[in-house]
């Protein structure tokens, strides 16, 4: 049995631990989304894990694909669409730039290029 993936590469090029745990939490909000019984979503996400067993470091876009897979194999369409909305509702919120605050600027201004006068 090969093992798990180890870690997880995200989009903007981070590696974190791979979380089996937190796998099957996004399996099981996908599944509730739609009032489906979330007792399945250990069992998904060890099919989606077990896919991806021996690849040492996944892309999240792999996992998400997996995950879709799963849950349209598994007889849950309406999950894998939610799942999938979800995920782009998701993107573009962390690709728009952020938006006004109460002070009236950017909260967390980019680091600045030289030293203040």
């Amino acid at each position: 049995m090969e093992p798990l993936p180890t870690r997880v590469r995200k989009r903007d090029g981070r590696e974190e631990s791979f979380d089996a745990v937190r796998l099957a939490d996004s399996v099981q909000f996908a599944l509730q989304s739609v009032d489906a019984e979330g007792s399945q979503a250990t069992v998904l996400a060890a099919a989606v894990a077990g896919a991806l067993a021996g690849t040492g470091t996944v892309d999240t876009s792999d996992l998400a694909a997996g995950v879709e897979s799963a849950l349209g194999v598994a007889g849950f369409a309406l999950a894998a669409q939610s799942y999938r909305r979800f995920r782009l509702l998701r993107r573009s919120q962390l690709d728009r730039p952020p938006g006004p605050t109460a002070r009236g600027r950017d909260a967390n201004p980019p680091p600045r290029d030289r030293a203040p006068p």
